[in-house]
């Protein structure tokens, strides 16, 4: 039942989404999730600041941000997701409509998802957006922003950002360090 999820399986659900949209160089305006109560699903929301200019997106990255917080659900417990949970469960119905806006527009027609084409690039572009989050500097700032999400319920898309490069300045270091 999705009242029993985890809060911080939302909160590495929506930090999945942050750390695209930061790849991406799209500015946030906040991060929050809002924990299960009784019979009431958690959710969460990860909002794009709508006062700035954003640099343009192509119809695939679209798709990848749309699947990002799935694809760091089922890094984090992959036995707790499943193709069919997505399809299925109402936690998920804003992403399948992103995913569905962004799928079509690029296939250049309203897509079933039950067609092979679609199934196939969303597989692909679910592919894409796990290996952006094994990248270890991601990951650990997948979990830093979850981490601090469950603390706090909401942050800004300032503070967000600035976990985000946090960490990921942190491993970009690492790395250069070991060469």
């Amino acid at each position: 039942m999705d009242a029993d999820i985890d809060p911080f399986l939302t909160a590495i659900h929506e930090a999945g989404h942050a750390v695209i949209l930061q790849y991406f160089h799209i500015r946030l305006a906040s991060v929050a999730i809002r924990p299960a109560r009784g019979l009431i699903p958690g959710e969460g929301k990860t909002e794009i600041d709508t006062e700035v200019p954003q640099p343009p997106l192509k119809k695939l990255d679209r798709a990848v941000i749309a699947l990002a917080g799935f694809a760091a659900e089922a890094r984090h417990n992959p036995d707790a997701v499943s193709w069919q949970k997505f399809d299925d469960c109402q936690r998920y119905a804003m992403d399948r409509r992103a995913l569905d806006a962004a799928l079509s527009s690029l296939l250049s027609r309203d897509a079933d998802d039950t067609e092979p084409e679609f199934k196939k690039l969303r597989e692909r572009e679910f592919e894409r957006a796990n290996e952006f989050l094994a990248e270890p500097a991601c990951w650990r700032a997948c979990i830093a922003l979850a981490t601090r999400l469950v603390e706090v319920h909401q942050v800004t898309g300032e503070e967000a950002t600035r976990i985000l490069d946090e960490e990921l300045r942190r491993g970009n270091s690492a790395g250069s360090d070991s060469k």
